[in-house]
């Protein structure tokens, strides 16, 4: 993998691991009801509440997949490992179900995006743009 490629994969890897620690967003209902939450928090959260299932189907789709990806492009692991790993890491379908719930809740809470959402956007995006620059590079399955 070449060196530039080698350092975005580095930065989307960083901006994946802020994005899911830090706070997505903020929800505020009539000034009395103020909470933020982040990707960690929800696991928490699933797993204090018995939500076993739904924190497996996060925790493995929305945050080890994508890391273990991740990881495997910066060892320069490629192939067919990581282009099977990226139908799976679900990243962005998390992120585009919390803008969706957001949209939805905005009529009765005041929701506000914070720095964790937008450091996993980032981490998409970059990931995608690494993804089509091999693939539109011939390099398909090495740095996908």
């Amino acid at each position: 993998m070449p060196m530039a490629l080698t350092f975005l994969t580095l930065i989307e890897t960083i901006l994946f691991v802020l994005g899911v620690a830090l706070p997505l967003a903020e929800v505020s209902q009539f000034w009395l009801f103020d909470d933020e939450f982040s990707v960690l928090g929800l696991l928490v959260t699933f797993i204090t509440e018995g939500e076993f299932v739904l924190f497996l189907v996060v925790a493995i789709f929305g945050v080890v997949l994508p890391l273990l990806k991740m990881i495997l492009k910066l060892k320069g692991i490629g192939g067919f490992w990581v282009a099977f790993l990226y139908r799976f890491a679900l990243t962005d379908i998390f992120l585009l179900a919390i803008l969706v719930y957001l949209v939805k809740a905005s009529s009765t809470l005041s929701i506000g995006l914070l720095e964790g959402f937008w450091c996993l956007l980032g981490s998409i995006l970059l990931g995608h743009g690494i993804m089509a620059y091999s693939m539109l590079s011939g390099q398909k399955g090495r740095a996908a």
